[in-house]
């Protein structure tokens, strides 16, 4: 089984994806995979890896993708500008780009259900 690896100075977490992209089959399962994401943006702010600040703003924009999801008729183009923000805002935090593939794979969900 997959766990968070972190080393003695806490401060590199190499974690793997929350899923991949082929676990993905449909709207409802983006949304699990978001609403994880979202659980695991919570965490990473509460051990200090994500500043309070951007975990909010990371957190809003995997919300805001997730809602755009639920829609009748979702737009592709919200969702993917929705997790970029997501996954800028990580990335500029070395501490917690082990997250970037997950939202990666979120990603390329959207690309192959939309």
């Amino acid at each position: 089984m997959f766990g968070t690896q972190q080393n003695a100075g806490h401060d590199i977490t190499n974690a793997p994806p929350l899923s991949g992209v082929d676990a993905v089959r449909n709207p409802a399962d983006l949304v699990a995979l978001l609403t994880s994401l979202q659980s695991v943006v919570t965490q990473a702010s509460t051990d200090g890896e994500l500043p309070e600040e951007t975990g909010i703003e990371v957190k809003a924009a995997l919300e805001k993708a997730a809602l755009q999801t639920k829609k009748l008729t979702p737009e592709k183009k919200s969702i993917l500008d929705y997790l970029t923000t997501a996954k800028t805002l990580i990335e500029s935090v070395s501490a917690a780009s082990a997250l970037v593939p997950s939202i990666v794979s979120a990603m390329e969900a959207v690309h192959k259900l939309f």
